[in-house]
């Protein structure tokens, strides 16, 4: 067995143990596997006709609330700047 750069010796229970110090696999969160759940019943009930228009509308609502979130963030800079003297 060769050493990685990534692998760690630890003690446990009285053995030395070899580690892989990397990020553990990452499991999927609820939102995701209702998403999975739901977009699964969609397609068996409904086939591909509504996942197109539901696509679209998640994207423009993702997309509205960057740009909502871009510009509060572009107005308080621009009121620092305006504070400091910069304008």
């Amino acid at each position: 067995m060769v050493n990685g750069p990534d692998d760690v010796y630890v003690e446990r229970e009285g053995r030395i143990e070899r580690v892989h110090k990397g990020s553990p696999p990452r499991c999927p969160s609820g939102l995701e596997k209702n998403l999975f759940t739901l977009t699964m019943t969609g397609l068996a009930l409904f086939g591909w006709a509504w996942a197109d228009p539901a696509t679209a509308l998640i994207v423009a609502f993702a997309a509205a609330r960057e740009g909502r979130e871009n510009i509060r963030e572009a107005a308080e800079l621009a009121d620092d700047a305006e504070d400091r003297g910069e304008r």
